[in-house]
């Protein structure tokens, strides 16, 4: 026999830390402590009492929420180390393949399409800064290298986060 979640006290939101805190069901903002009115961040109607109006779901815990996303950056760096053993390729080159696919996979397991648009922008910040310092050539010879792993990290990224939220990953509720 299931067990009911822990209810708060009449009148208000939990404020007992040992119990998940009430949060808004709308956006999750953590509504503990507070009366019954409109929630602070998203305006929805709350009421203690009225359980449609609020969750006891868990807290966002960003270890838990990075640490998938961080674990796979892990075979990604491998796969792209043993690519570039395999073909001969000096070993110099890894920062250049294996940080951007790392970058693209971190940043769009957390901000999907937000990521997309940040990830190309440092790209093109950096591209020039390396063309400011070092010449045209290097700053072209290493966005050409470094765009395809930074967009193949983004489709993983978007392939991992997918795939956390239908396997039912804790943070899930958390993630885009």
């Amino acid at each position: 026999m299931e067990t009911p979640p822990p209810q708060p006290a009449p009148g208000r939101a939990s404020t007992d830390l040992g119990e998940f805190p009430a949060a808004c069901a709308a956006c999750g903002y953590l509504l503990h402590g507070l009366p019954a009115g409109p929630c602070p961040e998203c305006g929805q109607p709350f009421d203690p009492a009225d359980s449609a109006t609020h969750t006891y779901a868990d807290w966002f815990n960003p270890w838990l929420y990075w640490l998938p996303a961080l674990l796979a950056c892990i075979p990604v760096c491998a796969l792209v180390t043993a690519l570039l053993l395999l073909t001969d390729t000096p070993l110099t080159f890894l920062p250049i393949v294996a940080a951007p696919a790392a970058i693209g996979l971190l940043c769009h397991y957390g901000h999907a399409d937000i990521g997309r648009g940040a990830i190309l922008t440092s790209m093109f910040i950096g591209s020039t800064t390396a063309m400011i310092l070092y010449g045209p050539c290097v700053g072209h010879v290493g966005a050409f290298f470094a765009l395809p792993p930074l967009l193949i990290g983004c489709l993983l990224g978007d392939l991992f986060r997918h795939t956390m939220k239908s396997v039912g990953y804790p943070q899930s509720r958390w993630l885009p």
